[in-house]
């Protein structure tokens, strides 16, 4: 070791929120650090503005690389009966967005690459690795096959990033994930497991020194947010004990935020909402006025997306000849001061467009052809598909 010395930060404001005030909780512990070759004592903060809980005094990043880098942890190729369960819970968690097979993986402080091997073998994954321990860098390339993401012939981008127990070792979590978006591209998957702080009781993990990060689901979802990603799947689990993993643990998938919502929520939500209710509430408009001053309009049903387009287009009601529903409370009633008919009425007062704008639409267009009915049927998901054609999607 010679003269070296590991370093240390101050965190001086939340590692996720930002927030300045992060008083220490009284908490500490003292740890002899073998690649250190000295007593290392670790002190917790705790956010008062989103609860995180962490180190408030953690080893710089050079310092934890070299402390993995030197790390005297057992390592073993095969996985324990233990592992192959948790390790299939894993890939049926990432697979929740979509099939695994043949995807890229690169997995981040991969160890000697078992769940690596698992999804090569049963899932014919292309695996690669991100992993700073010599000796397990060795096992990777040698015994299990696996590449380093640093080659030349590494894609740009993965089909999935895991980071299985990673994230709680890493100082700047938030920064981090935001280095990792590139390598994801727009479609890729972010797959993180951490242990659960959510709530603590005895199958909570304790602290640990290489562990400078406790995430709750709370604190987990705001430091996606914050690196500018959005969580797609949630699962908290209990699981065996294995290597240094905890009994309650976290899964998390999440994707890059799309490139409508980087200019922030307010501006993403009103762009949606033009994407998806005002352009078909135009679309319809737009079909009524192609098909003439004296069309004859129909709606199906008294819902409230009928409803929407009553309210919020100025459609002349005067060419409405009345709304259908086949819910018996409905029928003979008013609905926006528009009659509410029977569907065995449709063809007597033969509507020369029906516009469908309900969550049954399939079933009730079946049911009109049925009927006979000879009018043009224009449901939702048909204005949107509009939208969609003349290159607005």
């Amino acid at each position: 070791m010679g003269n070296w010395k590991p370093r240390f930060i101050r965190h001086e404001e939340c590692p996720v929120c930002n927030g300045r005030d992060i008083p220490e909780i009284g908490l500490s512990e003292t740890y002899f650090i073998r690649p250190f070759d000295r007593e290392i004592t670790i002190r917790l903060a705790c956010c008062s503005d989103c609860g995180f809980l962490f180190q408030i005094e953690p080893p710089d990043e050079e310092s934890l690389a070299r402390y993995y880098e030197r790390s005297f942890q057992y390592r073993h190729i095969e996985p324990d009966i233990v592992e192959e369960h948790v390790h299939a819970q894993q890939a049926a968690f990432m697979a929740g967005d979509g099939e695994l097979i043949g995807k890229t993986v690169l997995e981040i402080g991969s160890s000697t690459g078992r769940f690596l091997s698992h999804l090569k073998v049963l899932h014919g994954c292309e695996t690669w690795f991100d992993e700073l321990n010599a000796e397990a860098k060795v096992a990777l390339v040698q015994a299990q096959g696996h590449e380093d993401s640093s080659a030349a012939n590494a894609p740009e981008s993965f089909d999935y990033i895991v980071m299985r127990h990673v994230l709680e070792h890493i100082v700047d979590s938030v920064g981090y994930l935001k280095a990792l978006r590139p390598r994801l591209g727009e479609t890729g998957t972010l797959f993180i497991e951490v242990p659960d702080f959510s709530f603590l009781d005895d199958r909570t993990d304790t602290l640990l020194f290489e562990h400078v990060n406790y995430f709750s689901v709370a604190t987990l979802a705001r430091a996606l947010d914050n690196a500018g990603y959005v969580a797609m799947g949630l699962m908290q689990s209990i699981t065996g004990s294995f290597a240094t993993c905890s009994d309650r643990v976290l899964r998390v998938r999440a994707r890059p935020k799309p490139p409508s919502q980087a200019t922030g929520t307010g501006e993403a939500m009103c762009r949606h909402i033009e994407r998806k209710v005002r352009r078909q509430h135009e679309n319809l408009l737009s079909i009524v006025e192609e098909m003439g001053p004296d069309t004859r309009i129909g709606f199906y049903s008294a819902s409230w997306w009928t409803e929407r387009a009553l309210l919020n287009t100025d459609i002349d009601r005067k060419r409405i000849v009345g709304i259908f529903d086949k819910d018996k409370k409905k029928i003979g009633t008013t609905y926006h001061g528009l009659e509410v008919h029977a569907p065995q009425r449709v063809n007597e007062l033969a509507p020369d467009v029906m516009f469908v704008l309900t969550s049954f639409e399939p079933q009730i267009k079946r049911d009109l052809r049925a009927m006979n009915f000879t009018g043009r049927v224009v449901g939702w998901s048909d204005l949107e598909r509009e939208r969609e054609s003349d290159g607005d999607g």
